[in-house]
């Protein structure tokens, strides 16, 4: 499971995404639940290049279907341009925070929160027209 958020709650650019993933899954047959050591299972380490290593292909591969705009990346519909931040990205360290849910009470609280919470709530709103 995971959920894209794109600012805080100050509204500020703050793109990043939260990931529920279980320790460990079915085996072969389907019938028997395998636990996995958790430290043997992501290493933060080899999840943050792994990730980024998938994100940027993922994105080049998008790029050319058709250039990308984002507000905060005005010069991604240039290929060059593009590719040389791709390029760039990709030498950078991707942080990650892994952290064990504990129970699945804490799993459901976490999820209710990031789900229902909007960054815009009603009593943000000062004018509307039309």
């Amino acid at each position: 499971t995971a959920m894209v958020h794109t600012s805080g709650r100050q509204l500020y650019t703050h793109s990043h995404i939260h990931c529920l993933v279980t320790v460990g899954g079915l085996d072969a047959t389907g019938s028997r639940w395998m636990t996995a050591n958790s430290d043997d299972l992501f290493p933060p380490e080899k999840l943050q290049q792994r990730f980024r290593d998938a994100f940027l292909r993922r994105l080049r591969r998008l790029h050319k279907v058709g250039p990308l705009t984002m507000r905060s990346c005005p010069g991604w519909s240039d290929a060059d341009a593009f590719r040389k931040q791709c390029d760039a990205l990709s030498t950078k360290s991707w942080p990650i925070y892994v952290a064990p849910a504990a129970n699945g009470e804490r799993v459901i609280s976490y999820l209710g929160r990031q789900i229902h919470c909007v960054a815009i709530s009603d009593g943000r709103i000062l004018h509307i027209d039309n």
